[in-house]
Parts: C-alpha cells; structure tokens; sequence
C-alpha cells in the first residue's frame, strides 16, 4: 500500500533501487521505469527458509500465511518494470528464475579511494577479520565455531541479534568490537591477514572492499564471491557451508602466498567512475536509442522523450540466503 501511494506522476523515467517492493511503484501511462534489483525480495524468494528458520513465531506464521499472496504480488510487479539491471551475475540469474525477466549486469561501486593498501602496513601475519551483521543467514555461526577449533585469532566487526549467542560460544581467540565507523573498518581490514566471510551474498561488496585494502579473502564458493575471489590468486574458496570446509580453506591459505597489489588492481573492476561510466551510459542508451536486445522484452522501441524529468526511487539492499520459492508462484 505504501508503494503505491508513492506519487511519481509527472516523470517520463523512473529509476529505482530495489531489494523488496519498491519495483512495485505505479508510473504514469508512457512512462518507463528502470529498476537497479540488488535481488527479488529475499525472505519470499530465494532466502525464505532462512529467514522463516530465524523469524519468532509470530512472524514465522504470518509470512507462511502471506507468502503466496506476496509471492503473486512481486511476480506481477516485476512484470510492469521496463528494464532491469542486476547488481551481479548472481542476482541476474535470480532475476531470470523468479521473474523470467532477462537484466544486464552493473556491479556496485566500491570506494577504491578510502579502501586503500596501507604501505606503513607491516607483514600480514597477525589476526583474521569479519565484518558483518551478527544475524542467522551471514552464517557468523560457522565462522566461529570454526575458529575457537583452530584457535586463530579473529576479530569481529559489527552487531546484530545473534551477538550474545554468538560471543557465548567463542574460543577466547575471537573477539567482538561491535558496530565501528567505516574509518576504523578500513584500519582493519589493512593489515589484518586475511578477510573471513561464510555467507551467501548477492554482490558481497565488503569483500571487494576487503581485496581494495589488499587483503586476501577466505570465503564460501557460492553467490557474488565467485564475481570478486579469484581461487588462491587473490583467496581461498571453500565448498561446503560447514566447519570442516572453511577449516581445510585455511588451512590452504596458511600455505599460500598473495600479492597485496595484485589483489587491489582486482578490486578496481569495481570502482566508483566504471560504475557511474556504465549506468549513464545504459542510460544513454535507453534513453536515446531503446533497450539493449532482448533487455525490455515487453517494452515498444524509441520508448522516451529526451526533455522530460526524471525520478529516482529508492530502496537500500537487506540482507541475503537462499532455499525455495513455494510451488504456487506464477
């Protein structure tokens, strides 16, 4: 209901951001809209077992109820939307299962000018990192089982519902500096040895933060991490979700050798000018000659004015998972 009393009459383009409903917005007759999806809304779709498995009962309930309903709701939305762009190749094939939409592939920007190599940073050889949300799908869990095991030291960046859990059971080696601001993230990442990350991203922009830092990242083979890790080149990739994988994944790293300069000119793949240089051009190129084939498979050609106005709706991205989407989706 909130979507829809969003007032957008009056522009020819409407650009949103969307990782749940905002896709939904009503536009005027002959207008288009563009939709930048960071992924379909993750807790009806590809996350719902996931976040169900962590909600309290009540919510538990009311979305086993609704999410048919919902499901039917987001599949039509996404039908009205002219042309979508992905965050990842992982989101587009996503878009593809859930919508049947075909999208083109813009990853988000990383701030290459504040995630930097610090050369005043001495040999890598000290603690391990992790910065994320402390909730059930980042899979913080196996990070610190795995690591109260192997007694390595880590240090965990960030906060969330799980944090109590979570610190009870920790191996003294781990420890928990709650949410920091970016600045202190960054004098983390720079020389700690390497970035730990368990869960199933979208994108997972942290890690390509983590490799514009120069820090090799030890990270489950599944989701963005395969768009960003290059296997033991610039980290390690693990291919079970379970203590024993990431275990054998550090194990690998301990007797691998990185190249901090290496694994930053990765990261500059992902910078913010190639990212405003691919959406103004995609945008140039909708705007002035139509869609790319096949990208707006249910809009009419030359479909835009060139004078009109132009709205941008938005929508921060939440957080990620992965198991079924019910039988009864269109």
């Amino acid at each position: 209901m909130a979507t829809r009393q969003l007032d957008l009459t009056g522009y020819e383009l409407v650009v949103s951001s969307d990782a749940a409903l905002i896709k939904g917005i009503r536009i005027d007759d002959g207008a288009r809209h563009i939709c930048y999806c960071h992924s379909p809304m993750r807790c009806l779709w590809s996350g719902y077992e996931s976040y169900r498995h962590a909600a309290p009962p009540l919510v538990r309930f009311t979305l086993s109820a609704l999410r048919d309903h919902l499901c039917r709701w987001d599949y039509q939305a996404a039908q009205r939307v002219d042309f979508f762009i992905a965050n990842s190749e992982n989101v587009k094939a996503r878009i593809q299962r859930f919508y049947g939409r075909e999208s083109v592939v813009i990853h988000p920007p990383v701030d290459t000018q504040r995630f930097i190599v610090d050369s005043r940073t001495p040999q890598r050889d000290g603690f391990f990192l992790t910065v994320s949300q402390l909730v059930h799908y980042k899979r913080i869990d196996l990070i610190v089982d795995a690591f109260t095991v192997c007694k390595l030291p880590l240090l965990i960046i960030g906060d969330g519902p799980e944090r109590q859990k979570l610190e009870r059971r920790a191996g003294k080696n781990i420890r928990f500096a709650g949410s920091l601001p970016q600045r202190h993230v960054v004098k983390a990442m720079q020389p700690c040895k390497a970035f730990v990350f368990a869960g199933e991203e979208d994108f997972g922009i942290v890690m390509a933060e983590a490799h514009a830092c120069g820090t090799p990242v030890v990270a489950f083979a599944k989701g963005g991490a395969l768009e960003i890790i290059e296997d033991n080149l610039t980290g390690v990739l693990f291919d079970e979700s379970s203590v024993d994988s990431l275990l054998q994944a550090l194990d690998r790293f301990d007797h691998a050798s990185f190249d901090p300069e290496l694994i930053r000119a990765s990261a500059m793949r992902f910078t913010r000018q190639r990212f405003l240089d691919e959406f103004t051009g995609l945008l140039r190129q909708c705007i002035f000659h139509g869609a790319p084939d096949g990208a707006i498979p249910h809009a009419a050609p030359g479909w835009i004015s060139c004078g009109g106005s132009i709205s941008l709706a938005t929508e921060g991205p939440s957080p990620v998972a992965q198991p079924n989407m019910p039988s009864s989706q269109p």
